[in-house]
């Protein structure tokens, strides 16, 4: 399915409409709506561990054609030794424990993976998956958001940081769900994955989620990287759109933000998230000194 887009000229206009007319049609389509921000339009929806631009994980994977099985072997090996890490720092891996490892992170347990690639990752590993990408492990999980503002804020701050070549725009993907995803979708499929918010203070204030994105190859054929709205059939109530801004609004957008409450130490909540903030309102200073040198 091809990204619908609606473009946006100012910030304000792209606020208004996902607080109004987006949360409508949810309550007349009964449907759910997820958000993510891209600082650019141009990126796909892909996640870290299928990038050919993540490294140092993909240098290894980018010289060879990996089929769908070896793909796998390589994304549980990595979880694998997450689980393992954790162990050292004492951080709690949701889930664990010594049956939960026999069940799962053992070589002969890979098997049922092996076989049939396009069931990973399966129930029991993927809040163990979650936390890994929380912590920033490329995984096969993209981050989502309930809350509209923070797909905003996520856009907009990482857009301040960046060279702005002329024309380039940012972009909110609107995800609407049939909400039978959250339960009923089959391996090969979009699954959703709503994780409690225990597992992390960040997840909870962040009102986040993940999209699992799917192994569709059979076992022995190549793993080929596809973004998520290639997975959402024409048939399904489903459907993704690409909301879109000049990036210099990127400016307006993040004050918008602020004023709203949505800012770093809100979404990050912690020391680490206060030292964000601040940086983040002096990349917004020097954004905006830039844009009137060239006014």
């Amino acid at each position: 399915m091809a990204i619908q887009e609606k473009t946006f000229e100012k910030s304000r206009d792209l606020l208004e409409y996902l607080l109004w007319e987006s949360a409508a049609l949810d309550q007349k389509t009964r449907r759910t709506t997820i958000y993510r921000g891209h600082a650019n339009a141009g990126w796909r929806l892909i996640p870290t561990i299928l990038r050919s631009d993540t490294e140092p994980v993909n240098t290894l994977k980018n010289r060879l054609q990996l089929a769908d099985e070896q793909q796998v072997w390589f994304e549980f090996q990595m979880l694998r030794s997450f689980i393992y890490a954790c162990d050292e720092a004492g951080v709690i891996v949701p889930g664990d424990s010594v049956k939960f490892r026999s069940r799962n992170l053992l070589d002969r347990e890979f098997q049922k993976y092996h076989d049939a690639p396009h069931t990973w990752p399966g129930e029991d590993l993927a809040e163990a998956m979650a936390l890994a990408r929380l912590h920033g492990l490329p995984t096969r999980l993209l981050d989502w958001t309930t809350n509209p503002h923070i797909a905003m804020y996520f856009a907009a701050s990482e857009a301040l940081r960046r060279k702005w070549p002329k024309g380039q725009k940012l972009a909110i993907f609107e995800l609407k769900l049939d909400r039978n995803v959250y339960l009923d979708s089959l391996p090969g499929q979009i699954r959703v994955l709503q994780v409690p918010g225990s597992i992390s203070k960040n997840v909870a204030a962040q009102q986040g989620l993940f999209t699992v994105h799917p192994v569709h190859e059979q076992k022995g054929e190549i793993a080929v990287t596809k973004g998520l709205e290639q997975y959402i059939s024409p048939s399904s109530r489903s459907s993704i759109r690409k909301l879109t801004i000049p990036v210099e609004e990127c400016l307006g957008l993040y004050k918008l933000c602020r004023d709203l409450g949505y800012g770093a130490a809100r979404l990050y909540p912690g020391a680490d998230g206060v030292r964000k903030s601040v940086i983040e309102d002096q990349w917004y200073l020097a954004a905006d000194a830039r844009v009137r040198g060239h006014a």
